[in-house]
């Protein structure tokens, strides 16, 4: 089974690489490919944001054939129910900015100004679902955002519009290029913040990377169990 590990920066996967590695005693080959029985796994530090992400993807797809793509990394999130440091499943994305500001500053997303349908090809009435999750972690949705919010209104704009668990810069590139390939997919991420107004001191990035990478193993594990049909 080919896995793609694909997280935005180097901070989100180095962590990831080391406990895969250490866990399942990996072995790395000379084309990049880590390897442990019948698993082989490569990883892709994409860049922020989904338009990098989007190609980043393609362009290993264009070399490589994988049977499930893995996103991994750090979320926002908007509900005190996502404790900092919990591991969670993203199974619906959308776009938090992708559309037009009005004159009285509202925001009108590209469904509701008429530039494309909600339902066209992979959106689901202006949504990105992955219609097969995979833990038993708890299944989110996720607002992907081109400007992280930090700001009393662009909070409650985001919260009152899509009504999403968490923030991410990634996520709807993701699950929109696995859509269109046709590629079994799954989004999984730690939460490091809390969705407020800006104050990276309240944050715990290690501790998030830290439960993301422990639960990353048992992942795996599940996913070559259920792995889907190629």
């Amino acid at each position: 089974m080919n896995i793609l590990i694909v997280a935005a920066t180097d901070l989100e996967l180095q962590p990831v690489i080391k406990k895969l590695t250490n866990d399942l005693s990996l072995t790395r080959d000379q084309n990049h490919w880590y390897h442990c029985a019948g698993l082989s796994v490569m990883f892709l530090e994409s860049g922020v944001g989904s338009l990098m992400t989007a190609v980043s993807l393609l362009k290993t797809k264009a070399s490589c054939t994988f049977d499930l793509w893995i996103q991994i990394g750090i979320a926002g999130s908007f509900t005190n129910e996502l404790p900092i440091g919990q591991v969670v499943e993203v199974t619906e994305e959308r776009f938090g900015d992708l559309g037009i500001e009005q004159k009285d500053g509202s925001f009108v997303d590209v469904f509701e100004a008429g530039l494309t349908r909600k339902d066209l090809f992979p959106f689901v009435d202006g949504a990105l679902i992955n219609p097969l999750p995979y833990t038993s972690f708890p299944k989110v949705s996720g607002v992907t955002v081109n400007r992280v919010s930090g700001t009393h209104d662009t909070i409650s704009d985001s919260i009152n519009k899509f009504g999403a668990d968490i923030e991410t810069m990634e996520g709807g590139g993701f699950f929109y290029s696995a859509l269109v390939e046709k590629i079994p997919f799954c989004q999984i991420r730690a939460i490091s913040n809390k969705v407020e107004v800006r104050d990276i001191s309240l944050w715990n990035i290690p501790l998030a990377l830290e439960n993301l990478s422990q639960n990353l193993v048992k992942i795996l594990s599940i996913f070559i169990k259920n792995k889907p049909e190629t």
